[in-house]
């Protein structure tokens, strides 16, 4: 009875692993969320650690080295083990002081877990890793979770509730498990090990259900979140619909201005931004999240502004312009290097141009050319002065070499230029004006130049 006890929860303590390890790392591949991560890393660095505990399995020789490396093995995993309970709890959440500190006490404890470790191989000195073990690094774990627990518990975080559970029968369980391997006790009437097999089934189990209900929860927070900013936009567009039929204006400029707030705020940039607030909030990157959204609302109501003018300052172009531009950084992962450059002679606030006609060129830039571009995306926007006009040159150095008319992005800027040019020939037509534009576009790189009579 007592050989098939520990041996039935070995298979059990193995099968769990294997399954909770590849389940949390292919929700690490989905969700790129470093909790996943962690517990893989967790998982199966302890299930190498329980795997040579069976006497079927082909057991690696008891030599002071293998003896010496399994104990190692264990200040490791525990240090995983540490940041997974982190991320499990949100605690950098509540307390975002305080990572450098804990981030010091785990490369502290590393260290000096690795130096220990070295010290015995070269001496052969199994028993003084062990001592290091129990008397130095167990007490200094155990009193760090103690604070940390200290201090979820003041903020009354909900996944304690599975947290804390599956910690103290961990501990418990560990503790009693080493306690009767160095003090045998003939009534104990099964295997020591026995207890440290039923510690990781009770903890991997919560943690499983706990990581399963924050899940849920995150994903429940993204879809109302989504749902709500569709009908903020749906209702922004009825909005400006009613606003624009309002107007007695001629059938064609109505159109147009429809057709270029379409063309700018499109399907796929909306889809993306909403794409981009999922991606934060399911790293409970919150404080991303509500930054984008700040300036996405921020662009929005620039557009709504706009949307009711024939002609804009151009200070108020200028504005909406950079705000895209942040937008679209932040969705590449702040790799964009920008640079406005404006002619210290020229009053932005002066002079109007057509609503809505910087963005198309920017946007051309950024995802014509600078998307498909490796390495540093460099984009230089300089608004000059010459004699009685003003000179917008728009450079970067994309790659649009690959921009192919079938690919659905490149059609949709193709669908915001066609917008811009009607733009501008109606209001050249409307105010003898004669803006005019050209543009460079290659694999060295984008210069579009845009020419606005003053």
């Amino acid at each position: 009875m007592e050989f098939e006890l520990h041996i039935f929860l070995w298979h059990v303590t193995m099968a769990v692993l294997f399954v909770y390890g590849c389940m949390s790392m292919a929700l690490y591949f989905n969700a790129k969320r470093n909790l996943f991560l962690y517990y893989s890393l967790y998982i199966f660095l302890l299930a190498i650690f329980v795997f040579d505990k069976n006497s079927y399995t082909l057991q690696i020789p008891v030599t002071p080295f293998t003896q010496i490396s399994n104990w190692y093995l264990q200040v490791t995993y525990h240090l995983i083990y540490t940041w997974f309970s982190l991320a499990f709890v949100n605690y950098f959440f509540h307390y975002k002081h305080q990572k450098k500190p804990i981030l010091y006490y785990t490369y502290a404890l590393f260290a000096l877990g690795t130096i220990t470790f070295l010290y015995s191989i070269i001496t052969r000195d199994v028993d003084f890793y062990i001592s290091f073990f129990i008397y130095v690094h167990v007490p200094i774990s155990i009193l760090g979770y103690m604070y940390g627990i200290y201090k979820i518990l003041k903020v009354k975080e909900p996944m304690t509730s599975f947290y804390i559970p599956g910690l103290i029968f961990y501990i418990l369980f560990s503790i009693t498990a080493l306690y009767f391997t160095f003090n045998p006790n003939p009534n104990l009437g099964f295997e020591p090990i026995s207890f440290f097999y039923m510690a990781i089934l009770i903890e991997t189990s919560l943690f499983a259900i706990g990581m399963g209900y924050q899940t849920q929860k995150l994903y429940s927070k993204t879809l109302a979140i989504e749902k709500e900013l569709n009908l903020t936009q749906a209702a922004l567009q009825n909005k400006l619909k009613v606003q624009l039929d309002q107007k007695d204006l001629e059938n064609t400029f109505t159109k147009l201005k429809i057709n270029s707030l379409h063309g700018q705020m499109n399907s796929h940039f909306i889809f993306n931004i909403l794409n981009s607030i999922k991606t934060f909030i399911i790293e409970n990157d919150q404080e991303s999240a509500v930054n984008f959204l700040n300036k996405y609302a921020k662009l929005v109501r620039e557009y709504l502004k706009g949307s009711q003018l024939e002609t804009n300052d151009m200070e108020n172009e200028v504005k909406a312009m950079k705000l895209y531009i942040e937008l679209e950084n932040m969705r590449l992962n702040n790799t964009l290097n920008f640079d406005l450059i404006i002619d210290e002679e020229i009053n932005l606030k002066s002079f109007k141009i057509p609503t809505h006609i910087l963005i198309p060129f920017i946007e051309n830039s950024i995802w014509k050319g600078l998307f498909r571009q490796p390495g540093e995306k460099d984009l230089s926007i300089n608004i000059n002065k010459d004699k009685d006009k003003v000179i917008i040159e728009i450079r970067d150095n994309g790659n649009y070499r690959n921009s192919q008319p079938g690919d659905r992005i490149v059609n949709n800027l193709v669908k915001g230029m066609k917008i811009v040019d009607e733009k501008i020939k109606i209001y050249n037509k409307s105010h003898d004006a004669n803006i005019t534009y050209n543009t460079t576009l290659n694999e060295k790189g984008g210069l579009q130049i845009l020419q606005i009579p003053l």
